[in-house]
């Protein structure tokens, strides 16, 4: 029973870092695309100024 403790934890600690790996990815792409959006914005912004 002790032994198979430390194997579940780091099971558990995979999990938790591949999850956490997915997230900032995801958030990463939003970012990014949310960026893009912001700038095409400005640029029809700027285009209709001038």
């Amino acid at each position: 029973m002790e032994g198979s403790k430390p194997k579940n934890s780091k099971k558990n600690r995979k999990i938790i870092i591949s999850i956490v790996v997915i997230i900032l990815i995801v958030v990463g792409i939003i970012g990014y695309k949310i960026n893009k959006e912001s700038q095409y914005k400005k640029k029809l912004l700027i285009h209709q100024v001038k």
